[in-house]
């Protein structure tokens, strides 16, 4: 048990491209959301 490293919460473990994966996630749902909100508001688009 003594040998064992603990590994802070405070910094992320990885990054990409300057994020991390929880700022990647934060991104990606902005995303989906948007996309979401203009097909759900685009006029002229009706299903048959």
């Amino acid at each position: 048990m003594r040998a064992t490293r603990l590994v802070s919460c405070t910094e992320a473990s990885v990054r990409l491209l300057g994020l991390s994966f929880a700022g990647w996630n934060a991104v990606v749902c902005l995303a989906v959301a948007a996309l979401g909100l203009y097909a759900a508001l685009a006029p002229g688009r009706r299903m048959r």
